[in-house]
């Protein structure tokens, strides 16, 4: 739908894995690296930790030939963003992404000294949307209807006002 293609590895997520060999994921990934020009991982919040596994493991063999950067990755940003659970709490904050207030960019932009690559110091940017890509980004979340039961309704506006609080999709690349 965005032109990308998936690749599905041979190994479990961790809730079902008591072991990682970090050898043999970089085994699977590195003929899919081979030859690239830059390459995006997930970043921030960097909370799920195969997300965390994939994004250490190619940093750690990637050559300095590469361009690394870094993604703020959904449904974890908005989580992380939407602060407590109170209903009066989480309007208030949805207000705030709609009309880009201050605050909201503040809670959801990733701090200087949070996110690095490998020790390297991040300089994120943000890619602006327009209509055509925000409309193409709506319908690829909408595609992961299986996943999206779980996040509870209004769950796609709210990934819509967090990029729209932003401006775009913010990407940190290494320095």
């Amino acid at each position: 739908m965005l032109g990308a293609q998936s690749r599905r590895l041979p190994f479990a997520d961790e809730q079902y894995a008591t072991d990682r060999d970090e050898s043999a994921i970089w085994t699977a990934l590195e003929p899919e690296l081979v030859g690239t020009e830059a390459v995006l991982l997930p970043g921030w919040p960097l909370l799920q930790s195969d997300h965390r596994c994939v994004s250490e493991t190619v940093l750690a063999h990637l050559g300095p030939d590469v361009q690394v950067g870094i993604y703020v990755e959904q449904p974890y940003a908005v989580w992380e963003a939407a602060g407590p659970p109170e209903l009066s709490s989480r309007i208030l904050r949805r207000l705030q992404q709609a009309v880009r207030h201050p605050a909201a960019v503040d809670r959801q932009r990733p701090r200087a000294a949070e996110p690095s690559l490998d020790g390297q110091p991040v300089e994120w940017e943000v890619v602006p949307l327009t209509l055509a890509d925000q409309a193409a980004k709506l319908r690829a979340v909408r595609a992961y209807r299986s996943q999206l039961r779980g996040f509870g309704p209004g769950f796609i506006t709210q990934i819509m006002l967090y990029a729209r609080a932003d401006g775009g999709e913010p990407i940190g690349w290494a320095n």
